[in-house]
């Protein structure tokens, strides 16, 4: 059996151990939930129909591939609704009287993952809107950008908007986009792998000079550096001549350390008024 064999054999054994385990606490009168009974669907017709042969099989499980990549933007639809019409109560059909109840006894999340999920719902809705076709694959990812907040009139008020922040994360990460390269767009001050931290004015200038070169920041800036390797002696002297030269702080003088004392100085103030006893049997009490 080859290496690339082996994860499908491991994958259809776990399969197999996860269908019967399903059907034996079905039998012992146990309720799955409704999102295990899918799961339970899928894996048996994982399971039972799918050998390889058939050709529509790639285009059915390229579907749920793909359909998952999204299954975010699902759930903080679904959130968003339920939160506004508090459908989570009792009388609308709900068993909870709060919001986070519903989303820490209910789903097993924490109301902070939940509004994770509603913003990157949002945020991936406004990226399809205009019209990117590589979008976040995680709700962390999409969570991490900017949310467009709009005035009364429709014009935009954040000054990086989700799209900007999004395709200059598309072009710092050469097409994929994780987390690290949104925080390195949204917060450039903060240190990020393979960035460089700079202060809001700095990456002001940068972007500025860049649009004005009708340039992106990253193109702009390999330029930058493709020019100073070519003149990086020039670079160095101009740097070095600025430099002040160190001033050496006069030495110090050592400290004669003081010896110690070998004198051993006596327990009593004058030894000369006490009497010294070798037996201390004089100082027991008489018993005669």
């Amino acid at each position: 059996m080859s290496k690339r064999q082996q994860p499908i054999t491991q994958m259809q054994g776990i399969l197999i151990h996860f269908l019967s385990v399903l059907e034996e606490r079905t039998a012992a009168g146990e309720k799955l939930s409704s999102e295990i009974q899918e799961l339970q669907e899928f894996c048996i017709h994982c399971a039972d129909q799918l050998n390889g042969k058939d050709p529509s099989e790639f285009s059915y499980l390229d579907f749920q591939i793909r359909n998952g990549f999204l299954a975010y933007v699902y759930q903080g639809i679904s959130l968003e609704k339920i939160s506004h019409h508090r459908a989570y109560e009792p009388e609308k059909g709900g068993d909870y009287y709060s919001f986070k109840d519903y989303c820490e006894y209910g789903l097993k999340i924490s109301v902070f993952k939940a509004k994770q999920l509603m913003v990157s719902a949002r945020n991936t809705l406004t990226l399809i809107c205009e019209g990117f076709e590589i979008l976040p694959q995680s709700y962390s990812v999409a969570a991490a950008l900017p949310t467009d907040i709009t005035n009364a009139n429709g014009d935009l008020i954040n000054d990086l908007s989700t799209a900007e922040a999004w395709a200059e994360a598309i072009e710092l990460s050469g097409g994929k986009p994780g987390v690290k390269h949104v925080n390195a767009v949204v917060h450039p001050e903060k240190e990020a792998p393979n960035t460089v931290p700079l202060s809001d004015s700095k990456y002001k200038f940068l972007k500025e000079k860049a649009a004005e070169l009708g340039l992106s920041i990253k193109e702009m800036m390999s330029r930058f550096l493709d020019f100073c390797v070519d003149n990086f002696d020039d670079f160095i002297n101009h740097f070095d001549s600025k430099v002040e030269p160190e001033t050496k702080s006069p030495p110090t003088k050592k400290r004669k350390r003081r010896k110690a004392s070998t004198k051993i100085s006596s327990s009593f103030p004058n030894e000369q008024n006490y009497i010294l006893y070798d037996d201390f049997t004089s100082f027991s009490p008489d018993t005669s």
